[in-house]
C-alpha cells in the first residue's frame, strides 16, 4: 500500500468518525398507545418540512399487545431544531385519516403537544437536538369516537 493511498484511507476514516461524533440518537417514548392494528409512524421534521408529508428522519414501531408505551428511535440525527410528529396508522395507508371538519380519526402525537391550545407552529413544538442526542416522552392522543 502506498503512502498516498494510506493517507487517503485515513482521511476517509476520520471524516466518517467525525460525522458520527456529531450525530446523535433521538428516542421518543409515546405513552397511552392503544393496542390497535397498524403501525406507529414517526418523523423528525425541519422547519421547511413542518406539517408536510416529508421528514428529515423517520421511524416505525408496532403497537403494543396491550395499551401502553412504544419507543421510536431515530439514528444518526444531525444536531439542530426539529419538530417530532407521530401517528397510529391503523389502516396502513401512511396517511392521517380525518373527519369532514379536519380533525384526526387516528391517534397522533407531537413534541410539546401537552401545551398546545391552538394549531401548532414550528416555533411552538420544536425541540433542539444536541450532538449527544435527545430523549423525549410524549402522549399519544386518540380522538373520541363520534
Amino acid at each position: 500500500m502506498t503512502l498516498a493511498r494510506l493517507s487517503a484511507l485515513t482521511a476517509i476514516a476520520f471524516t466518517a468518525l467525525a460525522g458520527a461524533a456529531f450525530a446523535g440518537e433521538v428516542r421518543v417514548t409515546l405513552t397511552g398507545v392503544k393496542a390497535k392494528p397498524g403501525a406507529i409512524l414517526g418523523t423528525l421534521q425541519t422547519e421547511e418540512q413542518f406539517m408536510k408529508s416529508q421528514g428529515a428522519y423517520a421511524a416505525m414501531a408496532q403497537p403494543p399487545a396491550a395499551d401502553g408505551s412504544v419507543t421510536l428511535v431515530f439514528q444518526n440525527v444531525t444536531p439542530g431544531a426539529y419538530a417530532f410528529a407521530a401517528m397510529h396508522d391503523e389502516n396502513g395507508d401512511y396517511q392521517m385519516q380525518r373527519e369532514a371538519d379536519g380533525q384526526p380519526k387516528e391517534g397522533w402525537a407531537m413534541s410539546k403537544s401537552a401545551g398546545l391550545t391552538a394549531p401548532p407552529t414550528f416555533a411552538t413544538v420544536k425541540v433542539d437536538v444536541p450532538a449527544t442526542g435527545l430523549t423525549l416522552t410524549e402522549p399519544m392522543i386518540y380522538p373520541t369516537p363520534r
